[in-house]
């Protein structure tokens, strides 16, 4: 292993799972949905602590998801519930699980805006 630069140290918070063990991660570039957001701020909470993020900004993007897509509050409830627990992975899977959810919404209105749905 290579020898770290004077000064730096390696961040490691107590009992956070490798990230191997986390599935796949989001990169900043990757968040394009509010879902994807959601889930990101989460993943940040998990990686780095709870107080990483701006809570009003989660708050926020929580209240336009439940405003364009209600069948998200059970999601969102669980994830809610297990940020509250500060179990942060239960959170990540709750925050990914809003996005597989999110993405067969966003699937099924396109279909439904596409010239071959209007055809019988």
């Amino acid at each position: 292993m290579a020898d770290l630069p004077a000064g730096s140290a390696i961040l490691a918070l107590p009992d956070a799972p490798a990230p191997r063990e986390l599935g796949l991660l989001l990169r900043v570039e990757e968040v394009d949905t509010i879902g994807k957001s959601i889930a990101f701020l989460v993943q940040e909470m998990l990686l780095k602590g709870f107080d990483a993020i701006s809570h009003a900004d989660l708050a926020a993007r929580i209240e336009l998801i439940l405003g364009a897509m209600p069948s998200a509050r059970p999601l969102i409830l669980g994830m809610q519930f297990a940020l509250m627990e500060e179990d942060f992975a239960l959170a990540l899977d709750h925050a990914r699980l809003l996005v597989e959810r999110e993405a067969e919404l966003m699937a099924l209105a396109l279909a439904a805006k596409s010239p071959a749905a209007a055809q019988p």
